[in-house]
């Protein structure tokens, strides 16, 4: 009798277990906002620095993943981030000019505490990115779009559980990145294309917040 009595007994909490560690694993959805600055060139050029043609961007980021176990997320991100142009033509009576960022790719990340507690987490991704500057006067436009693979990204920040699967925290982002073809769309209709250029890399350094719910 008393053996039966333990193996019941061992068999609940084995259960309780699995419905406890369950809660560590499934969908999770996040989204980050920040502010990020360019390091680097559009082109091996020595004039074609980043932060002269943009000096910044506002980064609205959507993360899609799949907590595997308490600490280890994989997934993908799509980011879109509203830049600002440098140019002082942009400053000039009747012209108008916008930019924005948008990236997408894959990331895993590792969470040193599992979702029910404050704690940091690390992590890693590949992806590609679409720089667009646009520019506006006299009922011209000129748009121009560099792109190239972003070969890593590093990002680390800590989470503070708001609520029961929501955590708020700060993070820091650093991409490496290398625009490998650009697109002009000339005034008055016309485009040309090319990647018959000196590439370089550049990178983005954002920091902001992010904010996550999961595992569903």
């Amino acid at each position: 009798m008393n053996e039966k009595i333990g193996l019941v007994v061992v068999a609940g909490m084995m259960s309780f277990s699995s419905v406890a560690s369950a809660k560590d694993a499934g969908l999770e959805l996040g989204g980050r906002v920040g502010y990020g600055v360019p390091v680097g060139k559009v082109t091996a050029e020595t004039s074609d620095g980043m932060n002269d043609l943009i000096s910044g961007k506002i980064p609205l980021q959507l993360d899609v993943g799949y907590r595997l176990n308490p600490h280890v997320l994989i997934g993908g991100y799509l980011q879109y981030g509203i830049g600002f142009m440098s140019a002082d033509e942009c400053d000039a009576d009747g012209v108008s000019c916008s930019a924005n960022v948008v990236r997408l790719g894959a990331q895993m990340t590792y969470h040193f505490a599992p979702i029910t507690v404050d704690g940091g987490w690390l992590g890693a991704g590949i992806g590609y990115e679409w720089l667009n500057l646009s520019v506006k006067a006299g009922g011209l436009s000129q748009n121009l779009q560099s792109r190239g693979f972003e070969f890593l990204n590093l990002q680390g920040g800590y989470d503070f559980v708001v609520a029961d699967g929501f955590r708020l925290g700060p993070f820091a982002l650093l991409t490496v990145a290398q625009y490998s073809s650009a697109t002009i769309e000339l005034p008055g209709g016309g485009s040309f294309s090319s990647s018959e250029f000196d590439k370089a890399i550049h990178s983005w350094l954002v920091l902001g917040v992010k904010g996550s719910f999961g595992a569903l």
